[in-house]
C-alpha cells in the first residue's frame, strides 16, 4: 500500500485548520490496519514528492528481495 502524504496531514492548512487532528487520526488508523493485515506500508511526505518514484522503486527492490529469500 502506498500512501502520499499532502502538506494537509501535517500542519494545518489555511481553511480547514481544525481537520489536521481528525486527518492524523485517519492515517494512523489506515497505517496500523494495513501492518496490522500483512500488507507492506509505504508512506510518501510531500516534501519527497521529487524523489517519489526513486523511493516506490527502491521500496519495490527490498520487496522482491525479500519475497526471494522467503521462497
Amino acid at each position: 500500500m502506498i500512501e502520499y502524504q499532502g502538506e494537509e496531514h501535517y500542519k494545518p492548512m489555511r481553511f480547514n485548520k481544525s481537520n489536521l487532528e481528525y486527518r492524523q487520526k485517519c492515517d494512523k488508523i489506515k497505517k496500523d490496519f494495513a501492518l496490522n493485515n500483512g500488507f507492506n506500508f509505504l508512506e510518501i511526505p510531500y516534501w519527497e514528492n521529487k524523489n517519489m518514484i526513486n523511493i516506490i522503486g527502491e521500496t519495490i527492490a527490498d520487496i522482491k528481495k525479500s519475497i526471494k529469500r522467503w521462497s
